[in-house]
């Protein structure tokens, strides 16, 4: 008892935490506080299996603690779901399967009139709707509206000749524009027993849910869909009853929304919110004085108002109506494929597609038949505006601007910021830079951007997209400031590495290891618009490779033509003086498309 209480007691040291410290600090622990009571250090003893196992645990919690630590700061976070909440939190929209927009072109056999042989233009007086289109991978697209088919709306492309009843009918090929959209339409019941509960959760059974067109309870009362619970009033399309402005087909109107719901994003899980107000304290329409309009949500005929007045509740004043004691209908448009993005000619399937006649009755069924059963799709631009999931840094780097940007665009990043944070319904950028004009006598905003195609690389914004782009630019640019938006100019690069391998190595396998290596990292991350192309980066990814012995030379070339960019940059005109990087220009954009375009010099 004496010899322990006169020993010295040193001070724990809590540094280590990798598993070799800790064991080291253990066994040094031991020795010192019981010299005579344990002596057995052998690897192979049941106290060395002792001192593993604590070494072991303190490891594991020594790993979790920095992982939490880290994971509570969006700059350090690694996790891509942590690191978008925590910019959702600061209004940025969370990275989720987008809706993408364009224009496709149907085909169909209008019959020539017996008498002159002219296209008989009874059959044009006709309205496709319930129009379903697929692609060759599977991705499905509808068309949002009806449309009216007439000789104004169509264009004649050629004539054929078909056997009707046993007569040869001549029929010309006509052919229509069409808006599509990704997505096919789901619908499910939901059935709320008893009273209404607080912000009752409905989750979608479709998974990439892209949008809420419709939610009916059973007494045909609507829900409408907002940015948050306490916003009150949306932006309805009326009809436009007067005569004296045939060009305005609806008026815009403020309506309040006391039966409301949002949307939560979780994955690829959608699930409805409501908030959890009663029938019976449903007064008056007192509506908030609206101070802006958001962009346009297709598949509703209402615009959301994202303003929002304290003072100016809709009188529930607890976040909506919830349902209760009732069944709701919910309409829903999800994507089935992951990529909802359609290269130029891939959608040629029509699935769907009603076909309804004015005078239906007056006309030769036979004829109609076999119109109806020859109705063909084909689109001769791509149609984009889905994007991969970004990763960690791509979210970090696109969420840092959307807290200061607050749904108004003063600054150029906070142009770039808006451009990133636009809603889903209207597709989405893969990378946009924004370029003051000094030459022009406004001080133009020139907006340059680029979408991802449907096999995941860059590609040309399609016409609907950028349209898109506009639509909500306007919602949040300063009064005077004057935007145009352009495609930015996209370079396909390769590249040429001469090294020499280690002694042991074959050149022919360290040539496709390295090859697979830098391809890995020059995509991981797609480049900015404006970003230079630096091989000083590929010389330093080479040179660390364990492999490698000497790297000679790193060689950028401009691949175009065929299954590339039609642009041909010359590298050598725009290298750097010590050849670390080839310069860029600000509105063009580099990109590696190949693995196979990357080359080992033999």
């Amino acid at each position: 008892m004496a010899n322990r209480r006169n020993r010295i007691i040193k001070p724990i040291d809590y540094t280590a935490r990798d598993f070799d410290s800790i064991k080291e600090r253990l066994v040094d622990y031991v020795k010192n506080q019981y010299p005579d009571t344990y002596k057995d250090f052998n690897a192979s003893s049941f106290g060395s299996l002792m001192f593993d196992l604590v070494a072991y645990v303190g490891d594991s919690l020594a790993y979790y603690t920095d992982y939490i630590a880290n994971e509570t700061n969006p700059m350090t976070s690694v996790d891509e779901d942590t690191t978008n909440d925590h910019f959702v939190g600061q209004g940025a929209k969370p990275y989720v399967s987008n809706i993408t927009h364009g224009i496709a072109q149907m085909y169909f056999p209008c019959p020539a009139n017996a008498a002159n042989n002219d296209p008989d233009f009874r059959y044009l007086q006709a309205a496709l709707s319930s129009v379903e289109l697929r692609t060759e991978g599977g991705a499905t697209f509808t068309v949002r509206d009806n449309i009216s088919l007439n000789d104004t709306t169509v264009e004649f492309v050629g004539e054929e000749t078909a056997d009707i009843d046993g007569s040869k009918v001549t029929f010309y090929i006509v052919k229509t524009d069409v808006p599509v959209i990704s997505g096919q339409i789901g619908q499910f019941a939901l059935d709320i027993a008893g009273q209404a509960r607080k912000f009752q959760k409905a989750i979608v059974p479709a998974l990439n849910c892209t949008e809420i067109i419709k939610i009916e309870d059973k007494e045909g009362n609507n829900y409408f869909e907002v940015d948050y619970l306490p916003q009150n009033t949306v932006y309805r399309a009326f009809a436009n009853v007067s005569t004296q402005n045939k060009k305005v087909p609806s008026i815009m109107k403020a309506y309040p929304v006391p039966r409301r719901f949002i949307t939560e994003k979780q994955g690829k899980s959608t699930s409805i919110v409501f908030g959890y107000g009663s029938e019976d304290d449903l007064k008056t329409n007192v509506i908030a004085d609206p101070a802006g309009i958001a962009v346009e949500m297709h598949g509703k005929d209402y615009i959301s108002d994202t303003s929002f007045d304290i003072a100016k509740l809709v009188s529930t004043g607890q976040f909506g109506v919830a349902p209760s004691n009732t069944t709701l209908n919910i309409t829903y448009r999800y994507n089935e494929n992951i990529n909802a993005n359609a290269a130029a000619g891939t959608i040629n399937q029509v699935v769907n597609a009603v076909l309804d006649f004015d005078d239906e009755p007056n006309l030769d069924t036979s004829k109609i038949e076999y119109m109806r059963n020859n109705l063909q799709v084909y689109n001769e631009e791509p149609i984009n505006g889905d994007i991969t999931i970004p990763n960690t840094e791509e979210i970090r780097r696109r969420g840092m601007g959307v807290a200061a940007m607050q749904k108004r665009a003063v600054t150029l990043q906070d142009y770039v910021s808006a451009t990133y944070s636009m809603p889903q319904t209207l597709g989405a950028i893969k990378r946009c830079a924004v370029i003051r004009d000094n030459n022009d006598l406004r001080r133009n905003i020139n907006l340059y951007v680029v979408a991802e195609g449907a096999d995941g690389k860059f590609e040309k914004a399609s016409q609907k997209l950028k349209e898109n782009v506009k639509t909500h630019m306007n919602q949040v640019r300063m009064i005077s400031d004057s935007i145009d938006i352009f495609d930015a100019t996209i370079i396909n690069l390769g590249l040429e590495f001469d090294v020499v391998p280690k002694e042991g190595v074959t050149m022919k396998t360290l040539s496709i290891e390295l090859r697979r290596m830098l391809y890995e990292e020059m995509t991981a991350v797609p480049p900015d618009i404006g970003e230079h192309f630096y091989l000083a980066e590929i010389f330093a990814l080479l040179q660390n490779h364990n492999d490698v012995l000497t790297v000679n030379n790193v060689r950028a070339k401009c691949l175009s033509g065929q299954g590339y960019s039609d642009v041909f940059y010359n590298i050598e005109d725009n290298i750097s003086p010590g050849k670390k990087f080839v310069y860029i220009p600000e509105n063009f954009v580099w990109e590696i498309k190949n693995e196979s375009d990357i080359k080992a010099r033999q």
